[in-house]
């Protein structure tokens, strides 16, 4: 079984390598793909995102693969945020429920890993941890602006990957929800639930109230409700790398510009492949769904040079909700 470390990434990106690091030396768990949940726009967040992706092609080579599931948001400050970040991090937990799922909260705002915690009660995992490193090591006063500084290789290494020994891996217990999520869903809609527990906890939650002879959802618990219809749209992710999958890109003047549009896209995980299209000037900077279920995006360039992205997407609906997901990589 695959197994996945699913992390919360912010301006320290060395916290990612370090759980890859300490789960093996401690637990004996050799992580083969490593999935971040990042906030968007962020300059510094998204140099973090290169220079771990930079290490683990470096260190790892092809045992591990790296992608990076981005928000629509620069940080997790108000209400909508938080639903947004839960919905990514549910989708990541749900969409690899097949494979060993490894948390480390160690990255990011405390918001983001309280969000993470919550995440994983719900939808599950194997493991939950923390990861520490020693006070006085280099590692844990390295920021994005000392990484991106005149550092020499062997401090980099020194950074990304200290001694095991000055790192302490912290296991956190939780219970998962996940077998009552259906009815959880059945009752936030105002259908009965066989099992009077869910309707117990959802309402000691203030999830839902009751009105007369009936439940029905509060403020908060249509959020709830938001979240789990919306993650159970999006389709499994594409078991190909990003290096494994196909991109056909015609011959013409536009080919480099494309070439780098189409390696970002090659890091969603539902895309599957991309070929370029005649040109559609007069729809630039669209995304849109096809009649077949591909995607039509249409790029910025006075020239309107367009791709076509295949996914994973096995009906209209899941395709619909791709598009959102497709758009995050641009």
């Amino acid at each position: 079984m695959r197994k996945i470390l699913v992390a919360t990434l912010g301006e320290t990106p060395q916290v990612v390598t370090e759980a890859i690091d300490v789960l093996k030396a401690v637990k004996g768990i050799e992580i083969e793909e490593v999935v971040t949940v990042s906030t968007k726009g962020c300059k510094k967040v998204d140099m973090a995102q290169e220079l771990l992706r930079e290490d683990i092609n470096r260190t790892y080579g092809n045992k591990i693969v790296y992608y990076n599931w981005p928000t629509d948001f620069e940080d997790v400050d108000d209400q909508w945020a938080n639903i947004g970040f839960m919905k990514i991090v549910c989708s990541v937990l749900l969409h690899y429920k097949g494979s060993e799922r490894y948390v480390s909260i160690a990255g990011g705002r405390k918001t983001m890993s309280a969000l993470m915690t919550l995440a994983v009660q719900m939808y599950g995992a194997n493991g939950l941890y923390h990861v520490l490193v020693d006070e006085n090591d280099i590692s844990a006063k390295a920021d994005i602006d000392y990484l991106t500084g005149d550092l020499d290789e062997e401090t980099k290494k020194r950074i990304f990957h200290p001694p095991t020994e000055k790192l302490k891996l912290i296991e956190l217990p939780f219970i998962s929800l996940f077998p009552y999520i259906s009815e959880f869903l059945k009752v936030l809609k105002g259908e009965k639930s066989e099992d009077l527990k869910v309707e117990k906890i959802l309402l000691e939650t203030g999830l839902v109230k009751k009105d007369k002879d009936k439940l029905i959802a509060t403020p908060l618990g249509n959020q709830v409700k938001q979240i789990i219809e919306d993650i159970q749209l999006l389709p499994l992710p594409s078991p190909l790398r990003p290096d494994e999958k196909k991109i056909h890109l015609s011959e013409h003047h536009g080919k480099k510009y494309l070439e780098s549009i189409a390696k970002k896209l090659a890091l969603c995980p539902w895309v599957t492949e991309i070929l370029s299209d005649e040109f559609h000037k007069h729809q630039r900077g669209k995304t849109i769904l096809q009649e077949d279920g591909s995607i039509m995006l249409v790029t910025q360039s006075d020239a309107g040079y367009t791709l076509i992205l295949r996914t994973t997407a096995s009906n209209r609906a899941q395709a619909e909700r791709l598009v959102k997901e497709v758009e995050k990589y641009l």
